[in-house]
C-alpha cells in the first residue's frame, strides 16, 4: 500500500487551519441574540451592575468583565437599530435569528425581506459609534 492511498482529502470547512471570518453583522446579531436569550437588557449603561463589580478577590472584576460589558453595549446598540427598522424588517431579523417562528406577512417573500433587512441593518450599524468598529 502506498503512502498516497493513506491520505484523505479534507474539506475546506473541516480544516482547523482555515480562519473563519465573520462579518460585523454576525457579531452584532450574535451579541444581541445572547442578550435576548439571557434577558440581560441593561437600560442604564452608566451604572455598573453589581455582578460586574465583584471580582476574583481584588474587587475590580474578573478578566471577562470588560468583554461582557462590551458585548452588552453592542447588544443594546443593535437592539436600538433593530427597533428603528420597519415592522416587516424587524420581524424578518427576529425570524432569521430564531427569535420568532411565524412569518406574519403572507404577502411578502421572507427571503427577499430578510436580505433587505440585513442590508438596512448593516447600514445602520455602520453609522452607530458603538458597532462601527466591526465594519472597518
Amino acid at each position: 500500500m502506498t503512502q498516497a492511498s493513506n491520505l484523505r482529502r479534507v474539506r475546506k470547512d473541516d480544516s482547523p487551519f482555515i480562519e473563519r471570518r465573520t462579518d460585523g453583522l454576525d457579531i452584532c446579531l450574535d451579541c444581541w441574540v445572547r442578550s435576548m436569550a439571557t434577558g440581560r437588557d441593561d437600560k442604564d449603561l452608566g451604572v455598573q451592575r453589581l455582578e460586574m463589580l465583584c471580582g476574583d478577590g481584588d474587587g475590580y472584576g474578573n478578566d471577562d468583565t470588560g468583554q461582557q460589558r462590551r458585548d452588552n453595549e453592542i447588544a443594546v446598540a443593535t437592539n436600538a437599530m433593530i427597533d428603528s427598522l420597519s415592522r416587516v424588517h424587524w420581524w424578518a431579523i427576529r425570524r432569521k435569528m430564531g427569535l420568532a417562528t411565524v412569518w406574519n406577512y403572507p404577502n411578502q417573500d421572507y427571503m427577499h425581506v430578510a436580505i433587505e433587512a440585513c442590508i438596512e441593518l448593516t447600514a445602520k450599524l455602520r453609522r452607530n459609534p458603538t458597532t462601527a468598529v466591526w465594519f472597518l
